[in-house]
């Protein structure tokens, strides 16, 4: 709609409410289009409150630059970013789906080949029991054999950073996106915390294990 003469944005959001209850809406939405344009929007149902089930298609993803999360307030898909992302975080309580936040990133995917994936259990659980055959590497809750897996990813990185150029031909290898002679490498660290926890004593296990631990921090 054509702004009215003498109100703004503001003045929309500030009578979302008013409109909602007029509208019979559960929210309305208020967004500037352009100079002199609103667009109101009427939500009529919170997508958010809706069970929702996901049916992974098995499909090579069109592109890896990004992968679909969920659904917004609006309803509108929302994508995360992986392009020239190095790292992400998932944090939350217990029993709040953070595996299964992870297994529907995973599942998205896994039907490419030009994604490997380096998984590592601090649960030591059966979670990822049936994505470890399409794994390159994994791993559970043994810190000798985590340390050894993060040693070839790290070794596979410092390889890949002093080749590329003469490889690929270029500085950044999001310029030309994986391949599976260059693939996407994904590692996942659930409850990494359980790797980084360092032991009180002088006796040589527990120096051991300290020395691993800082190694992991470092690395």
């Amino acid at each position: 709609m054509a702004a009215i003469a003498g109100a703004g944005l503001a003045d929309y959001q500030r009578a979302a409410g008013y409109l909602a209850d007029t509208w019979s809406c559960v929210s309305v939405r208020a967004e500037q289009q352009g100079p002199g344009l609103i667009r109101l929007r009427g939500l009529h149902r919170d997508p958010l409150l809706a069970p929702a089930r996901i049916d992974l298609s098995g499909i090579e993803p069109a592109s890896l630059t990004s992968w679909w999360l969920g659904w917004a307030e609006d309803s509108s898909p929302v994508h995360i970013r992986l392009a020239e992302v190095s790292g992400t975080v998932v944090a939350g309580l217990a029993g709040f789906g953070k595996t299964m936040l992870v297994a529907h990133f995973l599942g998205q995917l896994a039907p490419s080949p030009a994604v490997q994936f380096v998984l590592v259990d601090g649960k030591g659980g059966p979670d990822y029991d049936r994505l470890i055959p399409r794994a390159w590497l994994s791993t559970k809750d043994d810190l000798t054999a985590v340390g050894d897996v993060l040693r070839r990813v790290h070794r596979l990185m410092v390889d890949r950073q002093a080749s590329i150029a003469q490889v690929l031909g270029v500085t950044d290898a999001w310029h030309l996106g994986p391949s599976p002679s260059w693939p996407l490498i994904v590692v996942v660290i659930d409850e990494a915390h359980t790797f980084f926890h360092e032991r009180k004593g002088t006796s040589p296990e527990v120096k051991t294990h300290n020395a691993l631990v800082a190694e992991l921090q470092v690395g």
